[in-house]
């Protein structure tokens, strides 16, 4: 899973330990997700979009990470 997290983290000024902190998650996990050996769900997609000014489509490239979140988004409304 290709993801642009660490460019937006870093644009925001923020650690991975100080992101993972306001996440609720081991900075361990976080770097898994910044690294992509740890996919993201809807609810953590939907913090990382909060706390970092980006959509979903702008801090994950990977189109198929994209559509599995869009499908979750859509289950949930639907």
């Amino acid at each position: 899973m290709e993801n642009r997290l660490r460019l937006h983290r870093m644009r925001n000024r923020l650690t991975q330990r100080q992101l993972a902190d306001m996440l609720g998650i081991a900075t361990s996990t976080y770097n898994m997700i910044e690294n992509g050996k740890r996919g993201v769900s809807l609810q953590r997609a939907k913090q990382l979009e909060e706390i970092l000014g980006a959509k979903i489509d702008e801090l994950f490239s990977d189109s198929k990470t994209v559509r599995l979140i869009r499908e979750e988004m859509a289950g949930k409304s639907g």
